[in-house]
């Protein structure tokens, strides 16, 4: 058995030779199998990352359309406001001398069907012109050329003013145009009466036109009331034809009318509430309605006003003035309601 250990210890260094060259294969078939997926998923990642690439540059390329076209519609809507800025503007200037020429021709001796015919042309003149400025007014909002203004005013005087003015048109449809303003009302705000002014006559203007009998009632009171500023909340009521659910969702819409056969008989641009809620909003507040159909509406005008500040090292200041001038005396406050009533 001696002799043979030799040959063991041959067979024992063959067999495992012949082992470490199996696993070295086998290592070696592995890491070339490994090898060949890892190059595959290089070159599957690396067409993905392509087809990435390029999806990258067409979105780029879509973003630069797509900010040139809205470039070119801003610009085209600027043109657009402008343009119906100018018009309106060229259009009002030969209409006030139209309406000028009837108002010196009404003022001469005319027979009674001349006096009616000058009569039918300056209510034509007029209606005209309050489609025009309509147009005019919604161009500069529309071109961001509208500014809020800041004075010093008495909100109950311009609330009062506007229903004067359009005192005539209500009793000629004899129509009982009151109002109602609240106690608390400030004797002097900060804002934009002109603009205040305008909403009023809008609101109060569309309330007379689609009301055929009964009123049209204007109340005003504050509603939120800080140290700094005042919320007035304007409610115009009118007894009128009324809107249906379907057209108040679009009420505030530009050239929005909720009804044809109502355009043909009261006419206008469907451009009223659309400036209204837009100066509105410009001015801290907003608008809303409540209609019924053949019982009529409600409309609710908030404002947001500045309350003036005095300085006393300045003294008093009276509507933006330091000194007192000698024409201008402050304005007295407002009657409680229960004094003023619906006059």
């Amino acid at each position: 058995m001696a002799r043979f250990a030799p040959l063991w210890h041959t067979w024992a260094i063959l067999l495992g030779g012949l082992a470490a060259g199996v696993l070295i294969a086998a290592s070696f078939a592995l890491n070339s199998k490994h090898t060949g997926q890892v190059e595959s998923l290089v070159a599957q990642l690396m067409r993905v990352n392509h087809k990435l690439n390029a999806e990258i540059q067409q979105r780029a390329r879509i973003e630069k359309e797509l900010e040139a076209a809205r470039d070119e519609a801003l610009e085209l809507s600027r043109l657009k406001s402008q343009f119906l800025a100018t018009m309106s503007h060229e259009i009002r200037t030969p209409m006030n001398g139209v309406l000028g020429m009837t108002e010196l021709l009404l003022d001469t001796p005319l027979s009674e069907d001349q006096r009616e015919y000058a009569d039918a042309v300056r209510k034509s003149g007029e209606n005209l012109m309050l489609i025009i400025n309509d147009i005019l007014d919604f161009a500069q909002i529309e071109a961001g050329a509208a500014r809020i203004q800041r004075q010093e005013f008495c909100p109950g005087a311009i609330v009062k003013g506007a229903i004067e003015l359009l005192r005539g048109r209500a009793e000629a449809k004899r129509l009982s145009l009151t109002q109602e303003l609240s106690a608390e009302l400030p004797d002097v705000v900060a804002g934009d009466p002109a603009r205040l002014r305008q909403m009023l006559v809008i609101l109060i203007g569309n309330a007379i036109k689609f009301t055929e009998r009964g009123e049209v009632f204007v109340a005003v009171e504050p509603v939120d009331w800080t140290e700094a500023a005042v919320t007035l909340l304007i409610s115009v009521h009118d007894t009128g034809i009324g809107i249906s659910p379907d057209h108040q969702t679009r009420l505030f819409d530009s050239f929005y009318q909720g009804d044809g056969s109502n355009t043909r008989k009261y006419g206008g641009a469907g451009l009223g509430l659309a400036i209204c809620k837009q100066l509105a909003e410009k001015m801290g507040g907003g608008i809303e309605v409540e209609s019924q159909v053949g019982r009529g509406s409600t409309f609710r005008l908030k404002v947001r006003l500045e309350i003036p500040v005095e300085d006393p090292s300045r003294g008093p200041t009276y509507f933006g003035w330091t000194e007192k001038p000698a024409n201008v005396t402050k304005p007295e406050r407002v009657l409680p309601v229960t004094q003023v009533g619906r006059t």
